[in-house]
């Protein structure tokens, strides 16, 4: 899938421009703004369990989201895949590589003052001490520095990050907090990764699942 091009050459938006944009793009904000108001609400009401399974009914629908409108770069090749996984430029997390996708520039969800951003690669972290959050960096700040990247939490609340690799031959799923090496070298995609949640008060635990593109039509949900 090819990017479209975008606008460039103005610092920023008209009051109109950014009334449309706010309108035309509301359905596409759903998720990122419902996971946004879930982390808030958890902040306010920690101890009550239904502001906690709202912040991941939030995560869960970003993440989806996320990924159902991730985009290839510029190249021509249909089979490349739009997430992958990437090392992450000057950053040493403990693993090699993480996911990696680029969501587009039409969908205003990470903003500068005054202007939305362009297309931005992300890079979806997991770490024990901090939960799940993504790191991102548009293709002009990464033209000036490489290692520059912005940082917006998901959830200090996911304990686990898991990789789901289905086996077609053995109608079963393998499941593992390391992804896979592939048969050619690198790392092997997962179908789908679940993410799980524990309540710091009672330790209750919550799941979410997120299938990753392209999902094959026979891999069935767990």
């Amino acid at each position: 899938m090819k990017t479209r091009a975008h606008r460039v050459g103005r610092g920023g938006f008209t009051l109109i421009e950014v009334v449309m944009a706010i309108f035309l793009g509301g359905l596409l904000l759903t998720a990122a703004a419902s996971f946004i108001f879930g982390i808030f609400q958890l902040k306010v009401n920690l101890e009550e369990r239904p502001a906690f399974e709202e912040h991941i009914e939030g995560v869960e629908r970003f993440l989806a989201f996320a990924f159902e409108n991730a985009i290839t770069g510029d190249s021509d090749d249909e089979a490349e895949s739009a997430v992958t996984f990437a090392e992450i430029p000057g950053r040493s997390i403990g693993q090699d590589e993480v996911l990696s996708f680029r969501l587009p520039g039409e969908l205003p969800l990470f903003v500068e003052p005054e202007t939305y951003l362009p297309a931005v690669t992300c890079y979806l972290v997991f770490d024990r001490e901090d939960g799940l959050y993504l790191l991102w960096q548009t293709d002009a700040m990464a033209s000036e520095d490489t290692d520059d990247l912005r940082r917006t939490p998901l959830s200090p609340y996911g304990t686990s990050l898991v990789y789901a690799y289905y086996d077609a031959d053995d109608d079963d799923w393998e499941e593992s907090t390391e992804p896979e090496t592939a048969d050619a070298g690198g790392l092997k995609l997962p179908d789908m990764i679940k993410v799980i949640f524990t309540h710091p008060e009672d330790e209750h635990t919550e799941t979410i699942v997120i299938l990753l593109p392209p999902t094959e039509a026979d891999v069935p949900l767990v």
